[in-house]
């Protein structure tokens, strides 16, 4: 992200000063041209914040770190995948309400000791059968 700040920083000041020297020149249509150049380069250091940031989020939710801050949309697709898990547990013989009561143990858990410890990595993910906990997708309103 610094590199993009610095290149839009270079960007902007030089179509500051292209648009200065243009417009004292009498060149309107190029003054107008350096302004848009600039524009597009403030979009460009926007647009590259926010994919950094639904990146950074995506591979933290891989990992199995919990977010930094869960929005309503993050706490939504959180819970698909907790629930997407469940689906998973019963369909390969769990009791259905034996799982159920112990996501709300874990939740209550959780809620009381609070981030405790490093992240856990993709491969740790595994439950005690052996399935593999699928990496993070949404599922289609189909699956839930």
């Amino acid at each position: 992200m610094r590199a993009v700040r610095t290149v839009t920083l270079i960007v902007c000041a030089a179509g500051i000063a292209g648009m200065i020297v243009t417009s004292i020149q009498g060149h309107n249509g190029a003054a107008v041209t350096f302004g848009l150049i600039t524009a597009v380069a403030v979009v460009c250091s926007i647009v590259a914040k926010a994919v950094a940031a639904e990146t950074e989020h995506r591979l933290s939710v891989a990992a199995g770190a919990p977010p930094a801050s869960v929005s309503e949309a993050g706490a939504d697709a959180l819970a698909e995948l907790v629930e997407l898990q469940v689906q998973i547990l019963v369909e390969g013989g769990a009791q259905e309400g034996e799982v159920r009561q112990l996501v709300g143990e874990a939740v209550r858990l959780g809620r009381t000791l609070g981030p405790t410890g490093p992240a856990t990595t993709t491969s740790e993910r595994t439950f005690a059968s052996g399935a593999q906990v699928p990496s993070r997708r949404t599922p289609h309103a189909g699956n839930v």
